[in-house]
């Protein structure tokens, strides 16, 4: 069965996000007044931009966490607990539960986080190198090695 990794199954949540915030805003000749005027929808449009925002600066902070984890400036152990503390209480913490193997939420945690990783498409000697100190620091932080099939 084909995997898909985790930035093309939030994705799709991101996108009805935006879209809801964008389309979202009446037209003041649709309903016959001036928007200003609406508080409720002033309200739910407030809503949806600051849901946007989190989630557009929770993207943004989570590929600086990878950024610093390729060059070697944070560890794997440090970034999975960015991630986790990041996605506890929310529907993504739901789906990693879902889609990673691993004995807890943390060990899922940075399987997701790998996938990160393996999602920039490092060039061929760079991804080696950095992948064998990922699976090294794995390793060490789990007990086990990383399946290869992760």
């Amino acid at each position: 069965m084909p995997r898909f990794s985790p930035q093309w199954m939030i994705a799709p949540a991101v996108v009805s996000l935006i879209a809801a915030a964008w389309f979202f805003r009446p037209e003041p000749s649709a309903v016959g007044s001036d928007p200003a005027a609406d508080p409720e929808a002033n309200a739910v449009s407030r809503e949806l931009q600051v849901r946007q925002d989190a989630v557009i600066a929770r993207i943004e902070y989570k590929d600086a966490l990878i950024d610093q984890l390729i060059a070697g400036q944070t560890t794997l152990t440090e970034v999975t607990g960015e991630f986790l503390a990041l996605n506890r209480g929310t529907h993504i913490l739901t789906m990693i539960r879902a889609m990673y193997s691993g004995t807890n939420d943390e060990e899922k945690s940075a399987r997701n986080v790998l996938d990160y990783v393996r999602q920039r498409m490092l060039p061929a000697e760079q991804n080696a190198r950095v992948f064998k100190r990922l699976n090294r620091e794995f390793a060490q932080a789990y007990g086990h090695p990383r399946a290869s099939a992760d």
